[in-house]
C-alpha cells in the first residue's frame, strides 16, 4: 500500500505538538524490562498480583499481573526519587498501600491509578512491612526512629499510633495470624511475638547472636521458622518459646521465606539462593532459578511460587516449586548482539544475561545459563550459540542454551570483548590483554595469532580470512594482511581510544571512540578525517558502529549518543537517555542497537511521509482512544500501533488492514494502559509483501485529551448536586451535550447543548422532581462519550 494517506491535514484532539524529525525517532523498542525496577515485595488481592521495587533514590514502581504472575503491567509512577518504595499490601484489588524510606505511606484506592500520602508523621526511617485488616486498621514496620518501629493506624493511615515492643533496632517482616496473633523478625537475631494485639511481647533468645531475620513463617500450629544473614535458618517446634539452628548450604543472606506445613518450604535469598525442602529443613535442594542474582522477595498462593529479584528478574513455579520457569526480561545492560536473520535474534550481558527471540522481539526467551559474570558478546549458527565475556568467559551450547560447555580462555582478569566468526567453525576473538585469538572448530580451542603489549583490544572486523582490522588503546589501530599478525606501522594514531571499528572493504571504513570521537578513512586507515566535535562531546564515548551501506553508516554510545554519517553530512542525536552498547546490521535499511537497563532497539532507516485523512485521538479515564481513516488502501496488510514514552518507539497492537480498497475506511484502537506524562503515538503501515512505511508522530501532553467528566458532588444528594467537565478543543465544531437518563435509559434532562470552547465547565442539577433512585449523566460530542451514575436520595 503507498501513499495510502491523500490530505495533509492531521487532526489531533488533543494539546500536540508535530515532532521534528529526530534519528533517534527510528528507534523502536523490541525488548525491555519486565518491570522499571527490581521485584522486591508482593501482595496478592484477588486475581491481581501486585509488586514493588525501586532503584535507590532514583524511582520506585508498582506493577500488576493479572496472569498469574508470567506477566507485568506498571501501574503509575507517582513516587518521588527519594521514596525508594519496599513494602506493599492490598486488601482488595483497589485499595492498597505501599511504603518507603522516611517513613513515606501511599494508599490507593482505584488499582493504583492514583494516590493520597498517608506518611507517618515525624518518622525518618524506612518501611520495610504492611499489613492492613480492612481499608482503616493497619500496621507498619521499619527502622527505629522517634522511639518506635512498629506503628497502627485505624483511620486509614490520617494518623499513626507507635507501639512500644522489647526491640529497638530496625523490624523488617511481620506476619499477623489474625488481630491478635502476630510474629515480628528484626536484627540482633530478634524475633518478637504478640497474642493480645501488641498489648505485651515474648522475645526468645535464638541460638547464634548478630544475625538480622529477614523473614519469619509457621509452618503449622508449633512449627515456626526464622532466616537472615550468613544462610542462618532457625526453627522453632514450640510455637516460638524457643530455636535452634537449621543446617543448610547457603552461605549468603535469605531474605524469604516459604512454607506449605511443618516440612515442605523455600529459602530464597543473595547469589542466587533457592533451597527447597520437603523434610522440615534436614536436607535441602538446590533450585538452579537464577546463578548469582540476589532474589529480595517472593509469593506463594496453591501450587504457584514467584520468586523475585532484582534488575527486573524473577522465577515462577506452578508446580509447587518441582520445575522453574524465567519469563523475565531483565533490566541488566546489554553489550552484545548477533542478528543470524532479521528474526532470530540474540543479545548477551550482565550477570550472564543472554535472550533469544526467533520472531523478531515479539517474544524472548532467557537461556539458562552458568555464570553470572558479565557476557560481552553473542553468535549464532542454527542450534550453536557461542558467548564471551568476563573471567576468560567462553561459552558453547549446541542446543540452543538449553546446556552448555564452559570453554574459558584466559584467568579472573581476562576480558573476551568481541567475536567475530567467518564460519560457524573459523573465527576470531579479542580481549584487554591485547590478544587476537582465532578458533577452526567453534572455540573448543583458541590459539593467539597476535599479542600486542600494553594493549587493550576492544573490537575486530575481518573483512575475510586474510584482512582485517583490530581497535583498542595502545597505538589504537591495528592491521592484519594475513590473518594472523596485526601491526601497527604506518596506520593513522587517533588521539582516544577507539573501541569500535567496522570496514565496508579493505581500504574504506569508520572508527569510533572516546569523546564521541567518529573516524573515516578511504585508505586502510594511513589516513583519517574526525567527523565529530569531541570538545562538544567529551566525556561521552561511542561504543559500536553499524555500516547499512556504504553511505548509510551507524554509530551508537553513551548517553544516548546517536551518530548517523549519511550522504556526506553527519548528524548527531543525543535524545535517547540511555546508554547504547552495540550495534548491529540486519539489513540494507535495518540495524539493531541494544542498550543499558535491559533495552533492545530496532532501527529502520525507512520512514516516509504520509498525508492523513484523519489521525486523531482522545484521552478518557479509560485510556486513550486512537482514531484514523484512509481513502483508499492496496495491498495493506495492517497498522502497528506505536507509543513513545521516552526510551524508544515499542509496538502496543496491531490492527488488520483492508487489503485492496477503493472507498474510505476508518480504524479504532484502545490504549488502556497509558504511563503518565507526555506520550507520542505513529502508525506503522505494512503491506503484503513486508514492505512498510511511518506515519509522523505526534505527542500528547499527559491530559485527559482536554475533555474528561468527573463525579459529580455531592452523591448521593437531595436534591441538588454538580456536574464538573472539562472541554478540550473542538475541532470538528460538534456540539457538547450533557445529559440525565434514568435506570431504564430514557432521557430525563438536557443541561447542556451547545457548541463549547476549549476549558472546565460546572452544572448544577437538581433533583427535586424525581423518584428517588440511580440515574446516569452523559458527556457527549462528536468523537468523545462517557457516562457517570448519580444517586438521588429521597
Amino acid at each position: 500500500m503507498k501513499h495510502f494517506f491523500r490530505t495533509a491535514l492531521i487532526l489531533l484532539l488533543i494539546s500536540f505538538t508535530a515532532e521534528s524529525q529526530q534519528i533517534s525517532d527510528l528507534l523502536q523498542i523490541i525488548k525491555k524490562p519486565t518491570v522499571p525496577g527490581s521485584f522486591r515485595a508482593f501482595s496478592k488481592a484477588g486475581n491481581t498480583i501486585y509488586t514493588v521495587g525501586y532503584e535507590l533514590g532514583v524511582s520506585s514502581h508498582l506493577s500488576k499481573s493479572t496472569d498469574g504472575g508470567f506477566n507485568w503491567q506498571t501501574v503509575t509512577f507517582p513516587f518521588n526519587p527519594s521514596d525508594n518504595i519496599n513494602a506493599v499490601f492490598f486488601l482488595t484489588e483497589q485499595t492498597g498501600y505501599v511504603g518507603g524510606s522516611n517513613g513515606v505511606v501511599y494508599k490507593t484506592s482505584n488499582g493504583g491509578s492514583s494516590w493520597n500520602s498517608v506518611s507517618i508523621g515525624g518518622y525518618t526511617s524506612g518501611i520495610n512491612d504492611l499489613f492492613f485488616f480492612s481499608p482503616d486498621t493497619g500496621y507498619a514496620v521499619g527502622g527505629f526512629s522517634g522511639g518506635f518501629n512498629l506503628y497502627k493506624t485505624t483511620d486509614g493511615g490520617t494518623s499513626w499510633t507507635g507501639i512500644t515492643n522489647p526491640h529497638t533496632s530496625t523490624l523488617y517482616t511481620m506476619r499477623w495470624e489474625d488481630r491478635n496473633n502476630c510474629m515480628i523478625v528484626g536484627t540482633s537475631s530478634r524475633f518478637i511475638k504478640t497474642t493480645d494485639g501488641g498489648l505485651t511481647w515474648s522475645s526468645p533468645t535464638l541460638p547464634v547472636g548478630a544475625t538480622t531475620l529477614y523473614d519469619v513463617m509457621r509452618g503449622d500450629a508449633q512449627t515456626i521458622y526464622a532466616a537472615g544473614t550468613s544462610g542462618r535458618v532457625f526453627k522453632s517446634t514450640d510455637n516460638g518459646v524457643s530455636f535452634s539452628s537449621v543446617t543448610n548450604p547457603a552461605g549468603g543472606a535469605i531474605y524469604s521465606i516459604e512454607f506449605d506445613d511443618a516440612d515442605n518450604g523455600f529459602l530464597f535469598g543473595s547469589n542466587g539462593i533457592a533451597l527447597r525442602t520437603t523434610n522440615g529443613g534436614t536436607s535441602w535442594e538446590w533450585i538452579p532459578i537464577f546463578t548469582t542474582e540476589v532474589i529480595r522477595g517472593s509469593i506463594k498462593y496453591g501450587n504457584t511460587i514467584i520468586a523475585g529479584a532484582y534488575e527486573s528478574n524473577f522465577g515462577i513455579s506452578t508446580d509447587n516449586g518441582l520445575t522453574w520457569s524465567n519469563p523475565s526480561s531483565s533490566k541488566r545492560d546489554i553489550y552484545g548482539v548477533f542478528a543470524e536473520t532479521p528474526s532470530k535474534i540474540t543479545v548477551a550481558g550482565d550477570r550472564g544475561d543472554l535472550f533469544q527471540t526467533t520472531n523478531g522481539g515479539v517474544t524472548w526467551s532467557k537461556s539458562a545459563f552458568m555464570t553470572g559474570n558479565l557476557l560481552y558478546d553473542a553468535y549464532t549458527n542454527g542450534s550453536y550459540i557461542y558467548t564471551a565475556g568476563r573471567n576468560g568467559g567462553y561459552f558453547i551450547s549446541s542446543d540452543n542454551g538449553a546446556t552448555w560447555v564452559d570453554k574459558t580462555v584466559g584467568s579472573a582478569t581476562t576480558r573476551n570483548y568481541k567475536l567475530d566468526f567467518l564460519t560457524p567453525e573459523a573465527g576470531y576473538m579479542v580481549n584487554n590483554e591485547g590478544a587476537v585469538l582465532y578458533t577452526t572448530n567453534r572455540g573448543n580451542n583458541w590459539a593467539p595469532v597476535t599479542t600486542i603489549p600494553a594493549t587493550t583490544l576492544y573490537d575486530l572486523d575481518m573483512g575475510n580470512s586474510l584482512t582485517g582490522y583490530a581497535s583498542g588503546s595502545g597505538e589504537r589501530i591495528f592491521k592484519t594482511t594475513d590473518g594472523v599478525n596485526f601491526t601497527h606501522v604506518n596506520l593513522f594514531t587517533p588521539l582516544e581510544q577507539i573501541t569500535g571499528i567496522k570496514m565496508i572493504d579493505s581500504l574504506r571504513g569508520y572508527a569510533c571512540g572516546e569523546n564521541g570521537a567518529f573516524y573515516e578513512t578511504t585508505d586502510g586507515f594511513l589516513t583519517a578525517q574526525l567527523l565529530t566535535d569531541t570538545v562538544a562531546l567529551n566525556g561521552r564515548l561511542l561504543h559500536d558502529i553499524a555500516i547499512l551501506s556504504s553511505d548509510n553508516i551507524w554509530a551508537v554510545g553513551t548517553n544516548g549518543l546517536l551518530v548517523n554519517r549519511r550522504n556526506g553530512i553527519t548528524t548527531i542525536d543525543t535524545t535517547t537517555k540511555l546508554n547504547l552498547l552495540s550495534a548491529y546490521k540486519v539489513s540494507n535499511q535495518e540495524l539493531l542497537v541494544t542498550a543499558s537497563f535491559g533495552y533492545v532497539f530496532r532501527l529502520t532507516d525507512q520512514t516516509v511521509p504520509v498525508e492523513l485523512t484523519s489521525f486523531y485521538a482522545v484521552r478518557n479515564s479509560d485510556g486513550v482512544i486512537l482514531r484514523w481513516s484512509t481513502s483508499t488502501e492496496t495491498n495493506n496488510r495492517g497498522f502497528s500501533v506505536e507509543r513513545k514514552t521516552g526510551n524508544g518507539w515499542e509496538e502496543i497492537g496491531f490492527v488488520n488492514g483492508k487489503g485492496t480498497v477503493t472507498t474510505p475506511s476508518a480504524y479504532m484502537f484502545a490504549d488502556i494502559s497509558v504511563p503518565s506524562g507526555n506520550v507520542s503515538y505513529r502508525l506503522k503501515q505494512t503491506d503484503y509483501d513486508g514492505t512498510f512505511t511511518y506515519t509522523d508522530a505526534v505527542e500528547t501532553d499527559g491530559m485527559i485529551g482536554g475533555f474528561a467528566l468527573e463525579q459529580n458532588y455531592p452523591n448521593p444528594f437531595n436534591p441538588e448536586t454538580v456536574i464538573r467537565y472539562s472541554v478540550g478543543e473542538n475541532i470538528s465544531g460538534n456540539p457538547v451535550t450533557l445529559k440525565i437518563y434514568d435506570i431504564s435509559g430514557s432521557l430525563v434532562e438536557v443541561l447542556v447543548n451547545e457548541v463549547q470552547p476549549a476549558g472546565k465547565y460546572s452544572v448544577k442539577f437538581n433533583g427535586a422532581g424525581l423518584a428517588g433512585g440511580v440515574y446516569f449523566y452523559k458527556l457527549e460530542t462528536g468523537y468523545f462519550s462517557e457516562v457517570r451514575k448519580l444517586t438521588l436520595l429521597k
